[in-house]
């Protein structure tokens, strides 16, 4: 009898891991996830992804490059990501591995085939003019980057390399990032977000950095200032410092850069910012760039209390009339770049702070920029959480299928136990145990 219940206990949790797509959400709304393993190429199994995405034929985004955004409407909410067709998707070698555009489709396909599918629309990106890349770089560092396009390849600092391609998907990023923007100011939708890739927020006015060629968020910011939005404000959760952002602001009172980040330090000549506390600004920007540099594994109660106690009260006092999101995944607990120990409901819980804030400060108008976030399946689902803190949606429409795993002692223990007093029973050596 006893081993009829573990096994059923067995069972029952078996089911909770791989026939998500039996169980409806709070909303009645299918979690269309399957406990099939995905193929996006021959010969290149993700295993890890069972539970985390639908089934994609393959080659479905072979001939797209994943760059887009994403936009909210009062009466119906819709988001956009825009999938580009030109075939540059595994072009953008910015490291050796970390960066792969497989992150970026499992983002796509969780968005797609998730259950905010619903609330979502999508909507095509475009490069982005040189006209309009001189509103935060410096004319010479983007001669410098037409330069090393041209002659095919090139190292721009350590880590981070111009591959063919890398342009074209590096101008596509800011281009659509610049449209979502666009699409706020324009009175299209209060809420946006551009998917995008490469990265941006560790690019200066003047170098590359960190995987970064353009600061897509930067750019965004300055198209918002030159539409006539007096105050912008930046708050970044990559896990990494948004140094690039911060550099391009550093002496300015009309945008406040606020970072949340792994306390790094600076990693090398194309780096040299720390992130530290003391870093805040120069001149007019006194006091206008704040970083919260956060012990490692802070995780969800630690990240909530320094919004609350430090970004929602520096909102408050500075009045935005934008907010500007710039998300990373990295600070996820499993992500390889970061060990700051979010999960889903971090995410999610962020990005209802957020909500609240733009409600009260900038009529909701909120501009939401994709940087990094490096582990293959877990980004997509913390993409997904984050969506739903901001979209303000009442429950959790997606359950974390592994964070919560090893907090789980009780079942555990309710495991143990069972086999404890089926061990005393049939095992005559253990009966007194």
């Amino acid at each position: 009898m006893d081993k009829r219940v573990i096994a059923n206990l067995m069972e029952e949790r078996r089911w909770v891991e791989v026939t998500n797509n039996s169980r409806r959400t709070t909303e009645n709304v299918y979690a269309m996830f399957t406990g099939s393993v995905v193929w996006h190429y021959p010969r290149r199994l993700f295993s890890f992804l069972t539970l985390a995405l639908a089934c994609v034929e393959e080659g479905r985004f072979r001939q797209r490059l994943i760059s887009g955004w994403v936009s909210y409407k009062q009466i119906k909410i819709f988001i956009s990501c825009a999938i580009q067709h030109v075939p540059l998707l595994d072009q953008v070698p910015c490291s050796i591995t970390v960066t792969n555009a497989d992150r970026v489709r499992n983002m796509v396909s969780i968005l797609r085939r998730g259950p905010i599918a619903r609330f979502i629309s999508w909507h095509s990106g475009r490069p982005a003019h040189a006209a309009e890349l001189l509103s935060f770089h410096s004319a010479e560092y983007i001669e410098e980057l037409v330069q090393a396009n041209a002659v095919g390849a090139k190292k721009l600092c350590e880590g981070t390399f111009l591959n063919p391609g890398s342009w074209g998907a590096a101008l596509l990023a800011a281009g659509t990032t610049l449209s979502a923007m666009k699409h706020i100011l324009d009175g299209h939708a209060k809420i946006a977000y551009a998917l995008v890739r490469p990265p941006g927020h560790h690019a200066q006015p003047d170098r590359a950095d960190g995987y970064c060629f353009l600061n897509n968020a930067g750019l965004a910011v300055k198209l918002a200032l030159d539409s006539g939005r007096r105050k912008v404000a930046v708050v970044d959760i990559d896990v990494h410092y948004g140094n690039g952002t911060a550099e391009g602001f550093y002496h300015t009172d009309s945008v406040l850069t606020i970072s949340l980040h792994m306390k790094h330090g600076s990693w090398g000549p194309s780096h040299p910012q720390s992130g530290s506390v003391d870093e805040i600004g120069e001149g007019r920007g006194l006091g206008y760039n704040l970083n919260i540099p956060l012990p490692n594994g802070s995780g969800d109660a630690g990240y909530e209390y320094a919004m609350n106690e430090l970004v929602v009260p520096a909102i408050e006092k500075f009045h935005p009339e934008l907010l500007v999101f710039v998300v990373g995944q990295d600070s996820s607990t499993f992500d390889p770049n970061g060990r700051q120990c979010l999960t889903m409901d971090g995410y999610r819980k962020i990005g209802q702070i957020m909500r609240g804030m733009a409600d009260q400060h900038s009529n909701g108008q909120i501009l939401i920029v994709q940087e990094g976030g490096y582990h293959i399946s877990y980004s997509a689902y913390c993409l997904h959480a984050t969506l739903e803190g901001v979209l303000n949606l009442q429950a959790p429409l997606l359950d974390d299928p592994i964070a919560y795993y090893p907090e789980d002692e009780k079942y555990t223990m309710k495991v143990v136990d069972i086999m404890k007093k089926c061990w005393k029973e049939s095992i005559p050596f253990l009966k007194d145990i």
